[in-house]
């Protein structure tokens, strides 16, 4: 990575990738209701399947991009 693509991605963004998280969390907690609310299941259950299964697979493709990345990189 070059010197100023370091400096791009470092500082506030940083600080904002825990309320990100959090919020990403909870839109899809919500869409997840909406889900469960349309077929007539469990709100709380659906909001929860919704977050677990999204944010599960989020951490799956990240964990796959930090492994690809070391055995490309070197």
């Amino acid at each position: 990575m070059t010197r100023r693509w370091r400096k791009a991605i470092s500082g506030p963004t940083d600080a904002a990738l825990i309320p990100s998280i959090i919020m990403t969390a909870w839109v899809l907690f919500l869409v997840g209701v909406g889900s469960a609310r349309a077929t007539k299941r469990s709100l709380f259950k659906g909001g929860v399947e919704m977050v677990s299964v999204s944010l599960g697979s989020a951490l799956i493709g990240y964990v796959i991009g930090q492994a690809a990345h070391r055995y490309f990189a070197g």
